[in-house]
Parts: structure tokens; sequence; C-alpha cells
């Protein structure tokens, strides 16, 4: 799924517990995609902010680590906090379109493979 605002383009892979995008996931993503948008005047350039938590609106109320900065937001749903996060990151990079074309990822190499996948990238 793809979709936009006044600041950010938007996409989310679909989860297979519930049969398409998480709308709790989309949702932490925008305001998340907001707040770094209203903090972009008083942070430099590298700002960056990163965390875990628990998606209780989710019908399956799924774990979900997160990385936001100004270029981008990613949530990686179903995966535990300590998760290494190149590997996920490599694997949303070839899905998403925003690296390699994916060669040399190998989903063994990830620590758990997420449930979704939902990015936001400013496009201002």
């Amino acid at each position: 799924m793809i979709w936009s605002d006044e600041t950010h383009s938007y996409q989310a892979t679909m989860c297979p517990r519930i049969g398409g995008p998480c709308p709790e996931a989309a949702c932490l993503v925008k305001k998340l995609a907001q707040s770094v948008a209203t903090a972009r005047p008083f942070t430099k350039p590298d700002f960056e902010v990163a965390g875990f938590g628990r998606l209780d609106g989710c019908p399956q109320s799924c774990d979900a680590q997160f990385i936001a900065n100004h270029q981008r937001v990613r949530l990686f749903c179903g995966v535990e906090m300590d998760a290494d996060r190149a590997p996920l990151d490599a694997m949303a990079d070839a899905i998403f379109g925003t690296g390699d074309d994916g060669a040399g990822l190998s989903t063994a190499r990830l620590p758990a493979r997420p449930l979704a996948l939902v990015e936001a990238r400013s496009t201002a």
C-alpha cells in the first residue's frame, strides 16, 4: 500500500495476521513522521530517534521496533526489542527499493523476519 501527505510518502507491506496493512502501525509511523518534521527546525541533520513498543491497537498486539530521522521513518512489526537493525534495514531497502537490488540479502541473516514493515520518506 502506498499513500502520501503534505510532508511524507508512505509504503506498507501486508501483515499476514490481518491480511492487509496494519492500521495501527501506519498511524504510529504517521505520528512519528509528523513529530520528526516538527522537530526539523530545532535539530541537526543527523537527528535520529529509535525505540521499541507494543502496538496494542493491533488485533494481535504485536511488538514493533522503529527508527526515525529527517529522511525516513521505519517500523518493523513483530520483532524483538534487541533485534539487529542492519539486516532489517537491508530487507526494507530491498522491499521498498531504497538500496541495491537486494543482491546478497539473506533472510537467514535476519534475527527474526518482521511480520510487516511501514516506511515514511520525507518529501520536504
